[in-house]
């Protein structure tokens, strides 16, 4: 379940229009949108007239971009931003899988697979340190992992936390890796490479002939020095939500990832805590309301309100009406009438968002429904992997 357009940038160059064909028909299907800067092109390649692409010849732009054409677009758009390279084959889930852990990270931090650590700093060569580990995109990686660079041609990010402008590294188009890693070190931006198996991305037999870093890698000075202009090279905490925590009793990823999509923050009331608050805790500031005390100690801020009347005592609530949405999965309707909702719902901010866990189940829609005529606002039902949910 994605909430956001996802647009794709790729800049290529005349000798590696053959490279570029096999990139676009390996994911032409993914995206929505799909940005290609032709660098010294005459004509637009036919293979690149498609309803998804728009192709930007140099000459009618800001000219010989080079490897900085992959990002031409990325501050007028708005979504999930993947820059890529016109001598890879991506996979069929590449997409998927780069924005499911961009929503995994709350949308805080860029994603990416070839990527780089120095164990030292500063270095004496970008290329040759001994001190540098390079996580190779199309090598095996057992593990999702901080890391101080990540390669431009694997590396996706939305673009409500990360807006970039290409102007930025104007005067070095072709050393963007070291380039990004200082300018995303200066935002505190964590970057997180990817698990995966050999050979998931495949590079383009022959492709490297013509690969942009040969012709810089005899003397890296410049990146040396980019890199070594870092105050410090910093592993930033990048929250993550946990799949496993999620599903079953717990509301599902599904209804999480919307949250993510739509709420940038904020307050949030829970009616009913368990394995799942901890994990919207990670993202927002939150407050569950909760009957049994064993679970008083989902997150910090959980109070106990026991059942009276077959509702929530409402006398234990604290004032909750200052919250931008309200989760209602609780109480349990096996013991109660969550129905009572509606008759207490002066204690809620009427303005928030409503979002109500179960309701495939008849008894939970039929209170969505009655909540949507109280409110006097349209409910959207939204498919999830067991169960369904509704926002209003």
């Amino acid at each position: 379940m994605r909430t956001s357009k996802v647009i794709g940038g790729i800049a290529s160059h005349p000798a590696r229009e053959e490279f570029l064909k096999v990139t676009i028909e390996s994911i032409i299907d993914q995206f929505d949108e799909i940005y290609v800067y032709l660098n010294n092109y005459k004509k637009v390649p036919e293979f690149l007239k498609h309803e998804k692409i728009t192709p930007i010849l140099s000459s009618e732009a800001d000219g010989d971009l080079r490897a900085l054409g992959k990002f031409y677009k990325a501050k007028d758009v708005d979504g999930y931003y993947f820059s890529m390279d016109d001598d890879i084959k991506y996979p069929k889930d590449y997409v998927s899988y780069l924005t499911n852990e961009i929503d995994l990270h709350y949308r805080k931090a860029v994603v990416g697979v070839h990527a780089t650590i120095y164990r030292r700093h500063p270095i004496k060569s970008y290329y040759r340190d001994k001190s540098r580990q390079i996580f190779y995109c199309y090598e095996r990686w057992n593990k999702t992992q901080s890391v101080h660079m990540l390669g431009t041609g694997t590396m996706a990010f939305h673009t409500n936390t990360l807006k970039f402008d290409w102007e930025l590294f104007k005067d070095q188009k072709n050393m963007l890796d070291p380039q990004m890693a200082r300018h995303l070190h200066y935002l505190s931006l964590p970057q997180i490479t990817l698990r995966r198996n050999r050979a998931w991305i495949i590079e383009q037999k022959g492709s490297q002939d013509l690969a942009i870093w040969k012709s810089v890698a005899k003397d890296d000075s410049v990146q040396t020095d980019i890199i070594n202009s870092i105050p410090k090279l910093q592993h930033f905490p990048a929250q993550r939500a946990d799949r496993n925590k999620l599903g079953d009793a717990s509301i599902e990823w599904n209804l999480l990832r919307w949250l993510v999509g739509n709420v940038k923050g904020g307050k949030v009331v829970e009616l009913g805590a368990g394995n799942a608050s901890r994990e919207i805790a990670k993202n927002y500031d939150l407050t569950s309301i909760e009957h049994n005390p064993k679970w008083l100690r989902s997150h910090k801020n959980t109070i106990l309100a026991p059942i009276v009347d077959d509702w929530y005592d409402v006398d234990k609530m604290q004032d909750i009406k200052n919250a931008d949405v309200y989760l209602i999965d609780g109480p349990p309707a096996r013991i109660c009438d969550r129905g009572k909702l509606i008759e207490n719902l002066d204690l809620f901010n009427k303005d928030a968002i409503f979002v109500l866990d179960d309701v495939n189940r008849d008894a939970e829609m039929s209170l969505a429904k009655k909540l949507s005529k109280a409110l006097g606002r349209k409910m959207t039902v939204h498919e999830g992997q067991q169960k369904n949910f509704a926002t209003i």
